[in-house]
């Protein structure tokens, strides 16, 4: 396991619903036992990190029947080998394309590895495990985004077929780079990830998830950039070399996936950042489409189904 990276933030206050404060107490402190009745916390963050985290979890019954949560619950989080002990407050929310309500908390937390997380609600409580991982140089919510060039559509005359080796693409996501987003204020969800090259067992399940949200948060721009380096090899895109290993194009290097171990057995990932270019939200691997979404609702600034989209986009001309 890689050092942990300490203190990378306060609690943070998330846009839209304010959480109560974060503090840390003794272990042994008073506590309401697990209730009996069979309540169970489900983790829905697929990617927590070291820092400044915001963790998104369910309730369901014994049966898997989801429980709606109240408007507020008290989440005590323990870190590994029992310390430190964190209480915090969570909030009900609704991610976009959601069909059912989470709790969605926030917390600074110092230590990799397996914390305990313990839900009450109301009189009611239960446990699981949180696993929360090292960074190790991706950067993570808080962040300034790397400046980078992504393809985009443009630059091959809107022919998609030479920038993914996805066989459905979404012109949308190919209008802006990421160095075009950040220098408008655009805020923006980075998808690095392939639908044709794949070459773990993950790839093409991020892009989809983006797939099926694009349009909840119009003002949001969708960036999709192939995470390996790619060639046109007889009129076909291909991996450089065509025969492989797959190596990591220049912008997913940017990213970091080529330090401290994130390299191409990492892929997919997805990085959503807010207009004023900060990283809001990182994931990693298998991600659901409801963390995701919560994510774009907090950088889209009100505009959400079928608002208007952010003045300046890139107008498709081909």
């Amino acid at each position: 396991m890689s050092a942990p990276r300490l203190g990378r933030g306060a609690l943070l206050v998330l846009t839209a619903i304010s959480l109560a404060g974060c503090a840390v107490t003794p272990a042994g402190s008073a506590w309401p036992s697990i209730d009996p009745s069979g309540l169970q916390v489900v983790v829905v963050s697929t990617s927590t990190w070291t820092g400044a985290a915001t963790v998104l979890v369910a309730l369901e019954e014994a049966d898997g029947r989801p429980v709606v949560p109240p408007a507020q619950v008290s989440i005590r989080l323990v870190g590994p080998n029992g310390t430190p002990t964190i209480e915090i407050q969570g909030d009900s929310v609704r991610p976009l394309g959601g069909r059912r309500d989470l709790i969605r908390a926030s917390a600074d937390l110092p230590f990799a590895g397996r914390w305990e997380l313990t839900v009450r609600a109301v009189d009611r409580s239960a446990k699981t495990i949180l696993l929360v991982r090292d960074p190790a140089g991706v950067p993570v919510r808080g962040d300034k985004a790397p400046s980078v060039a992504t393809p985009t559509a443009v630059e091959v005359r809107y022919d998609l077929t030479r920038l993914t080796a996805d066989p459905h693409p979404n012109p949308d996501f190919y209008r802006w780079s990421v160095a075009d987003a950040l220098a408008a204020h655009v805020p923006f969800a980075l998808v690095l990830d392939s639908a044709g090259f794949r070459e773990t067992p993950a790839c093409g399940a991020a892009l989809s998830t983006l797939h099926r949200l694009a349009g909840e948060a119009p003002s949001v721009a969708i960036i999709h950039a192939e995470p390996y380096a790619t060639r046109i090899e007889a009129d076909r895109l291909a991996l450089d070399p065509p025969s492989g290993p797959a190596r990591l194009a220049p912008w997913s290097e940017a990213w970091g996936l080529a330090s401290d171990g994130h390299g191409t057995a990492s892929i997919p990932w997805v990085f959503v950042v807010d207009a004023s270019g900060r990283v809001r939200a990182t994931f990693q691997g298998i991600i659901g489409s409801e963390e995701v979404g919560l994510a774009l609702g907090e950088v889209a600034g009100g505009q959400l189904n079928g608002g208007v989209a952010s003045t300046g986009a890139p107008s498709w001309t081909g």
